[in-house]
């Protein structure tokens, strides 16, 4: 029995409430950092070796590739594309799978000898490969990725990597919200992954995302053609325009001004602008924390947030900001880090095509326009009236010098007829020759060729 002083009993409402908490729950685990950094830190407890960074869903990018993978592979992507083991390039061959794909699940989780390449079978291999549990052989792996790529009727590589992590229902799932969304590129893991549930996103999907870097590394294209040289490499130099020493964050190539360039990768174009050093560039992010510059370009034919293809045109080549004359300026970089283009993909020096070497000096005659000499040919050049130019040249000096000097066989009245020219022509060139002599010093001295360096 209740009183008027007594408070109106409270109506409870359980069921509402508690799905409400659940939700609010679910929200703060799924979408927000929060969330995120309690799972990494459950899962780093457990002793996930892939993870995302800490901090990644505060900056947006739990779909880069953990930092582990990238220190610890990297070294892994720069193998040149003639150190393909016979083993993995059987298995490839005899599937019909990219050895590229491939190599990367092999750098990542396995090894290979002499014989045979072997690794860790990733999370859902079995699915692909009944029974293939531990470690499993490379041909294996590629029945697997092949298998892969039917189940998911397409003929990209990354996602049948993909589907050795979280299954052909995830990926197909989370590519076909993609689609729908509208989005540009849904089968880039960089743009579905947002699609995958949380666990799988923050799980499974950190092992394939090492991979897919490792994949990306060693199918970047080179921007320009290679016959091009590399006019000066990645690493500590002397600055061309100041003459100090500094670190050189990229590799210059000897494009001529409006040859065109090329996107390394499949990416978005991040930032097209002009500044006093790099004069017009551009910056492509590949996804995975790789991003690549192009500098000094004559014109930019992109826009910002445009979705490349791999090879694209994104410009053409010139000497805009501070240069000492037209070239490429290309940068590489990982997780924001510098590295060596060279090392990667098809890079002239990696892909077993030679980097063009310096041109070769030129021949020693050379005809010019109006029958003058060579400029960069040492030469005596006739300095006193009444030599010939051929007298220079002491083999042929002999029979010029008779014609010079008419009365030479005469300079002894009282000479024997049998005595011929010989004893005479001998003294014949020494006048000749000596009075020539201080001429090859003075003309030694101007150009030997020095100005055709650049």
């Amino acid at each position: 029995m209740t009183t008027a002083t007594s408070p109106a009993p409270r109506r409870r409402r359980g069921l509402f409430d508690t799905v409400l908490l659940a939700c609010l729950g679910y929200a703060v685990y799924a979408a927000t950092p929060v969330g995120a950094v309690v799972e990494t830190g459950i899962r780093v407890a457990r002793g996930q070796k892939d993870h995302p960074s800490w901090f990644a869903t505060f900056r947006g990018r739990d779909t880069a590739a953990p930092p582990s993978s990238v220190a610890n592979n990297v070294a892994l992507a720069d193998m040149g594309q003639g150190d393909i083991p016979a083993s993995l390039q059987q298995a490839a061959d005899t599937h019909g799978v990219d050895r590229d794909a491939l190599a990367a699940v092999i750098a990542v989780r396995g090894s290979c000898t002499a014989d045979a390449c072997t690794a860790d079978a990733p999370d859902k291999l079995a699915m692909y490969a009944p029974g293939s549990v531990g470690r499993v052989d490379v041909d294996v792996i590629a029945r697997a990725l092949k298998a892969a790529r039917v189940a998911l009727a397409t003929d990209n590589d990354e996602l049948a990597i993909e589907a050795l992590f979280l299954g052909t229902p995830a990926v197909t799932l989370a590519v076909e919200q993609a689609r729908r969304s509208s989005l540009e590129g849904p089968d880039d893991v960089e743009v579905h992954g947002s699609f995958l549930a949380p666990g799988a996103r923050r799980g499974p999907l950190q092992g394939a995302l090492a991979v897919l870097l490792v994949h990306r590394l060693r199918t970047l294209a080179w921007p320009a053609d290679s016959r091009f040289r590399i006019t000066s490499p990645f690493g500590e130099r002397v600055h061309p325009v100041t003459g100090k020493t500094t670190f050189h964050n990229g590799t210059d190539v000897g494009t001529p001004s409006g040859t065109p360039l090329m996107s390394a990768h499949r990416g978005q174009v991040k930032r097209q602008s002009v500044d006093s050093i790099s004069g017009n560039y551009v910056i492509v992010d590949h996804g995975l924390g790789i991003q690549t510059t192009y500098c000094h370009l004559t014109e930019a034919t992109v826009r910002e947030r445009e979705r490349l293809r791999r090879l694209d045109v994104i410009g053409t080549s010139g000497a805009t900001g501070r240069v000492t004359g037209p070239h490429l300026h290309y940068v590489l970089r990982l997780s924001d880090k510098a590295v060596d283009p060279e090392r990667y993909g098809q890079a002239p020096g990696n892909s077993g095509a030679l980097v063009a070497p310096p041109p070769p000096p030129p021949p020693p005659v050379l005809p010019v326009k109006g029958g003058a000499k060579p400029p960069k040919v040492p030469k005596v050049l006739p300095v006193s009236p009444g030599v010939p130019p051929a007298t220079p040249v002491v083999p042929p000096a002999t029979p010029v010098v008779p014609p010079a000097t008419p009365g030479a066989p005469h300079a002894t009245p009282g000479a024997p007829p049998a005595t011929p020219s010989v004893p005479e022509a001998a003294p014949a060139p020494a006048p000749s020759v000596v009075p020539s002599a201080p001429a090859p010093a003075d003309a030694a001295t101007p150009a030997v060729g020095v100005d055709s360096a650049p």
